[in-house]
């Protein structure tokens, strides 16, 4: 797997920026779902 990455010139800090924006999207939408519910109550 890291040699893959190491192929595909993909550096750590781009790893770390994609893991960041997958987890920020998932408690946005964790956040927002909560907004809903509330607002449904």
């Amino acid at each position: 797997m890291i040699e893959f990455l190491m192929s595909k010139n993909v550096t750590y800090l781009e790893l770390f920026y994609i893991f960041l924006g997958v987890v920020l999207s998932k408690v946005y939408l964790a956040l927002r779902g909560r907004k809903h519910a509330k607002r449904d109550v």
